[in-house]
């Protein structure tokens, strides 16, 4: 019977799609006033958030459990012939089991008798960590009224970096997903959130951040579960507005480089609405939020190529849809749409108006899902939907596509002028079809299910009119360049390396990733104080390139997961825990794009232009008319050419045959105790550490790239049509027999790690956490964590701040070995305390106030040497003291306020007023500083030794700054950057924003 109903199920997941995470559970023993069990007991649960009624018997030992509760309020009610009805309340959060135990007393079903209970704040069944949140909760606090500012409440998230992405626990942005009512919806390019959403639409939302089960999985960094509002029996909505405006914000520090934000002016304004149109049958929810912003900036470029005040508009329109049919009381089906199309200026601090563009974003998500109680002990679960996202860039005015100039000044910021320069239209689409099945055998709880996705990248990509650019590059100390060079993007390259032809319609590239996952776990009741928890994910990844091919197959991502729970006190109000588990990164789509979409990386022309007159060594200044012949082409005839530097690269990315998945083992340990009703404190050790790290590695001074695991060997068969030359971590020539070893063409060849010069990445995070919660009651509740933690090692992450490079697996961190170079030690995302406090008081004339208090040590600062002045190739991380330890970026302190107030109409109907202050205290702190040392020029200029920088042993042979400009200027013509150590970027001002809301 099980097999027949296994096989059953697998056809099935073949047209539709897993419900994960959307619901919780209910649970609990009946007992008779002597705590004798009582089987017979008919437990009946109603909520505003649930169709109809859920019912169940309690079992020979008193036992009943109740599965697929929608999260929300409920009302118990348990009777039995010869006792009196018991009636109670409770709370079901997401993806979380609540205990629920009643005692019956002898007499009348008739009679009835009433308790008041506290809500149950631990789940004593889960090792899962991090914090659920519900509407009642979050909107009393002051947020950015999106999902993604709520996320950063969590605790183990410190905030976001430069992709966008949250950092949780020391892994990078682009590490988590994001699932919505129960749909993948992480960004298909690289991994970030892929859909904005507001509070409004919102009614749950749990942020896993360790220890989840088998049933979750594609991120080695946190899991974000949002549900989404429904219909109800009531007819209900909201009309809100909210509004700011660059008055609203305090004057902001002006750093001496890069740009200020100077504020928004922001019209929020939206309605939701939920309803029957059947009651108990059919509900539905809509709603609707435009919301339209001009962002004011203040840019500070390094010369006064462009300087002043800018404004940005950007135009978001998020909607909602859903429909939740009850077919019957033990099956259910569910529509939805959700959408998010965006508008978005920007103008650039490094260009002139005619690199302008206006970006469309965003897009679509629809889904539709059945849930099906087969019987007592069987839940099937069945759901198929559909992803969408976009990234189109336009010019902005009417200026053209055309040729774009750009520079390279000191500290490594770039100006452009001339044309939009790279622009993008991108089409991303995730098709998903996921099934699970859960069952209920005595003291087992086990779970399998099945998902798969077909994620599709449609990209086309072009530089400026007929595929060139122009770059400035070699600036001196007054900011004159002495080099100027042609770069031509996107050719077509036959299978012998030689150019067909140059694309100046740009490169049209569309690739597939389809991933596939299964997963089995089963929670053992051993004793009712005990539960272990056992799991096993198998995941698949099939990367493609634009001909279809598998350029990359994962098929060896097991990722066992076992966790333990005890109920120390015996009464459901303490747990005891471990777990043990391994994830694995879902690779994003932008490596299928860059390095298996036929991407070519450049044709270079160079020139000479230290001779010309001072004003056309500028940007502002520059003509590159010079550089182009009467034939359209680089004009190889200038008296001023350096000829040489021409090169090619391009066509798809080799990928080592022993290429194994990337990801993280995690282990977990804490106890957690409700010391008295609605109060509970917790402490708990997360230890995490990389395993393996996918990236593309060159052993050849960057000239030819692989996809492989740094720090193993590297065993693939060269398909190229030239020789490579491999180097070692000192840039020798790898000898073998007493040759120099070479690899030709068809060449099936093994690199061991010692040859290559890389080592094995390290990415270890060590935290201890405290945690006090108090469950709202008395008007009042909070959410208390401190977290203790260190950060070591020398890879960061999917994002590479050094370039702010978001290229998930295909970053510049091991392009070439001097990139280890002193590079273990406090990754930038380490910050040793971090203190966050939120909660609400609610006074009961309608007035309540709302706060968040975050502390945070400042990050690490490195200090890098400039690309000129780079051995064994010309770019990269080059650390000239050990990583991280040239001091810290300031400590931040923020603390945020919300006052609102309730006006009951009539009946029903409210009327909400909102002031939200953010950074109460105006404390602006510097949150990025520049962090080269020296400034480069042209790459035949002197470079700093590795030997020079390092001890005989590896290790940073400089132990501060002063003395490493000592040893810099010693040197002789290695100039030292002045701006070394300048401020960047600081946090934002004091801000206000106002809001109303009528409730009905």
């Amino acid at each position: 019977m099980r097999k027949s109903f296994f096989v059953g199920l697998l056809l099935s997941a073949l047209c539709l799609d897993m419900f994960a995470g959307t619901t919780g559970n209910l649970q609990g023993i009946v007992t008779d006033n002597n705590n004798a069990p009582l089987p017979g007991v008919v437990i009946t649960v109603t909520s505003p958030n649930l169709i109809g009624k859920r019912s169940a018997v309690s079992d020979g030992d008193g036992a009943y459990r109740i599965a697929l509760l929608p999260p929300g309020n409920y009302e118990i009610t348990a009777s039995l012939t010869g006792f009196k009805t018991h009636k109670g309340n409770f709370r079901v959060s997401l993806d979380t089991t609540t205990t629920y135990d009643a005692s019956l007393e002898v007499g009348g079903v008739e009679e009835v008798i009433t308790v008041t209970s506290s809500d149950v704040i631990i789940d004593s069944t889960s090792t899962t960590i991090g914090h659920t949140y519900s509407d009642d909760y979050f909107e009393e606090l002051p947020t950015a009224r999106n999902i993604n500012s709520l996320i950063n409440l969590a605790p183990g998230v410190t905030g976001n970096d430069g992709s966008g992405g949250i950092i949780v626990y020391g892994s990078s942005g682009p590490e988590s997903n994001y699932i919505i009512d129960g749909q993948n919806t992480t960004g298909l390019e690289y991994g970030l959130s892929g859909k904005s959403l507001n509070f409004d639409f919102v009614q749950e939302v749990q942020v896993k951040t360790g220890g989840y089960e088998a049933e979750f999985g594609r991120s080695t960094g946190a899991v974000v579960n949002v549900l989404t509002k429904s219909g109800g029996n009531q007819t209900s909505g909201t009309v809100f507005a909210y509004y700011r405006d660059a008055d609203f914000y305090a004057d902001a520090k002006e750093p001496e480089y890069g740009s200020t934000f100077l504020g928004n002016n922001e019209q929020d304004y939206g309605f939701t609405l939920g309803g029957y149109f059947i009651k108990d049958k059919l509900w539905y929810f809509v709603a609707l939020n435009p919301n339209s912003y001009e962002a004011e900036r203040s840019f500070q470029p390094y010369n006064t190529f462009r300087s002043g005040k800018y404004k940005n508009n950007d135009d978001l329109l998020t909607s909602a849809f859903k429909l939740t049919y009850n077919i019957n009381e033990n099956n259910n089906l569910v529509f939805n749409v959700l959408g998010d199309p965006r508008e978005t200026e920007a103008r650039q601090s490094n260009g002139d108006a005619a690199s302008d563009r206006v970006t469309d974003t965003g897009g679509y998500n629809f889904q539709l899902k059945y849930t099906s109680v087969l019987s007592d002990s069987l839940i099937l679960d069945l759901q198929v939907g559909q992803h969408n996202e976009e990234q189109v860039d336009k010019p902005l005015s009417a200026a053209s596509y055309g040729t774009a100039v750009i520079g390279s000044p000191r500290a490594g910021v770039s100006y452009q002028a001339g044309g939009l320069g790279f622009y993008q239209d991108q089409q991303m689409k995730r098709d998903s079809i996921k099934a699970n099945l859960e069952g209920f055998f005595g003291t087992h709880n086990a779970k399998f299910g099945i998902d798969y996705e077909d994620n599709k990248f449609d990209s086309l990509r072009s530089y400026g009119d007929n595929g060139f650019y122009v770059q400035l590059f070699g600036a001196n100390s007054a900011g004159l360049f002495s080099r100027a060079r042609i770069v031509r993007s996107y050719a077509e390259i036959n299978a012998e390396g030689e150019i067909v032809r140059m694309l100046s319609e740009g490169l049209n590239a569309v690739t597939h990733t389809v991933n596939t996952a299964f997963f089995l776990q089963d929670n053992w009741e051993v004793t009712p104080r005990l539960m272990v928890k056992a799991g096993i994910r198998y995941e698949i990844q099939d990367i493609q390139d634009d001909n279809g091919n598998s350029a990359i197959k994962l098929d060896t991502n097991w990722a066992p997961r076992l966790g333990i729970t005890y109920d120390v006190v015996g009464n459901g109000k303490s747990k005891l825990y471990a777990s043990y588990g391994k994830f694995y990164e879902s690779v994003p789509l932008d490596i299928n794009n860059r390095a298996f979409g036929h991407e070519t990386l450049g044709l270079y022309w160079r020139w000479d232009i230290s001779s010309f007159p001072d004003e056309q060594r500028t940007v502002a200044g520059f003509d590159p008319s010079f550089m182009i012949g009467a034939d359209g082409q680089p004009n190889t005839a200038h008296p001023n050419y350096l000829p040489g530097y021409e090169f090619a690269s391009g066509g798809i990315t080799p990928v080592a045959d022993n290429l194994k998945g990337q990801g993280l083992d995690e282990i977990l340990a804490g106890f957690e105790y409700e010391f008295k009703p609605n109060w509970s404190a917790g402490i708990k050790y997360i230890d995490k550490g990389i395993f393996d790290v996918i990236e593309d590695v060159s052993f050849d001074g960057g000239h030819t790239y692989i996809i492989a695991n740094p720090g193993r060997d590297i065993e693939f068969t060269w398909g190229g049509n030239y020789d490579i030359h491999p180097l070692n971590g000192q840039g020798e020539s790898i000898i073998r027999n007493g040759e120099e070893f070479v690899i030709r063409p068809g060449d099936h060849v093994v690199i061991s790690a010692d040859e290559s010069g890389f080592n094995k990445p390290k990415r270890d995070f060590t935290g201890f956490e405290l945690s006090l919660k108090r469950a709202f009651s008395n008007n009042y509740s909070f959410n208390v964590y401190y977290l203790w933690s260190e950060l070591k090692g020398d890879y960061i992450g999917l994002y590479l701040p050094f370039y702010g490079q978001t290229d998930p697996n295909i970053t510049a961190t091991y392009d070439v070995p001097t990139t280890l170079v002193n590079g273990v030690g406090k990754l930038g995302n380490d910050h040793e305390h971090n203190l966050k406090i939120d909660g609400f008081y609610r006074f009961d004339m309608g007035l309540s106030f709302g706060g968040v208090f975050n502390y945070l040590t400042g990050s690490p600062i490195s200090a890098y040497a400039a690309a000129g002045n780079i051995p064994l190739g010309g770019y990269g991380e080059y650390h000239l003291l050990q990583r991280g330890s040239a001091g810290r970026l300031p400590d931040q302190t923020t603390i945020d306020l919300k006052v609102a107030y309730d006006w009951r109409i009539a009946g029903k109907y409210s009327l909400n007023l909102y002031l939200d202050v953010f950074n109460l205290f105006d404390e602006q702190v510097a949150t990025s500083v520049i962090e080269s040392f020296t400034q480069g020029g042209d790459y035949d200029e002197q470079v700093i030794p590795i030997s020079g920088v390092t001890n005989a042993d590896g290790s940073a042979r400089f132990s501060n700054v002063d003395e490493l400009r000592t040893y810099i200027e010693s040197l002789g013509n290695i100039q030292l950057n002045d701006a070394y150590g300048e401020v960047l970027t600081y946090s934002s001002p004091r801000y206000y924003r106002f809001g109303v809301k009528f409730s009905f």
